[in-house]
């Protein structure tokens, strides 16, 4: 099962994503993150990214071009620790 974090979940492009991702076999939304947790979601939508607790298998960034620098720092710090 591939598990996915969703950078900017609660946005157009990110609520069809994770509409597509419930149609998809193996694949699952682990969570998602957002400046706000104002979706209908079946997934935690972390808004501070110090609290993201789960490790995703992808990151999907449909979110603005400052918030990338955000969660390409969270995907950094994920590798390190698994190595």
């Amino acid at each position: 099962m591939l598990k996915i974090l969703i950078n900017g979940c609660n946005g157009k492009m990110g609520q069809v994503v994770a509409e597509e991702i419930k149609q998809t076999q193996d694949v699952e939304t682990l969570c998602g993150f957002d400046r706000v947790d104002a979706g209908d979601n079946s997934f935690p939508v972390f808004t501070n990214i110090d609290e993201i607790n789960l490790i995703p298998d992808v990151i999907i960034d449909f979110s603005i071009p400052v918030a990338t620098f955000t969660i390409l720092e969270f995907a950094k710090n994920i590798k390190y620790q698994q190595l």
